[in-house]
């Protein structure tokens, strides 16, 4: 289900995690939150799932080569590479993404 749809978005050439915004405000308070048995339960599937894209995306950019000869496509292959780590980035810095992390490993 929630795997499908990663692998959905990463063939679709977009790299999208899922996000627990039903589950953590992002103004929960790590501290709190990690007391919580449950709350952490229902936020480890997220962080297995992040973990699982993202190395499933490096893995994908360290494979690709530039398509054909020249300087054109060394930089193309590199705004390719770009694209799709600072997309992984950007996400990782929401505040749900930060908070959730707070909470797992507090």
């Amino acid at each position: 289900s929630s795997q499908v749809q990663s692998i959905i978005h990463q063939v679709e050439g977009e790299v999208k995690l899922l996000l627990p915004t039903a589950i953590v405000p992002p103004s929960e308070d790590p501290a709190v939150g990690a007391r919580d048995p449950a709350l952490v339960l229902r936020l480890e599937p997220y962080m297995e799932g992040w973990s699982k894209v993202m190395s499933g995306a490096v893995e994908e950019v360290l494979k690709k080569q530039p398509q054909g000869n020249g300087p054109l496509a060394e930089i193309d292959f590199w705004k390719e590479r770009y694209s799709l780590l600072s997309t992984l980035y950007e996400q990782l810095k929401q505040p749900v993404v930060q908070t959730t992390l707070g909470i797992l490993k507090a």
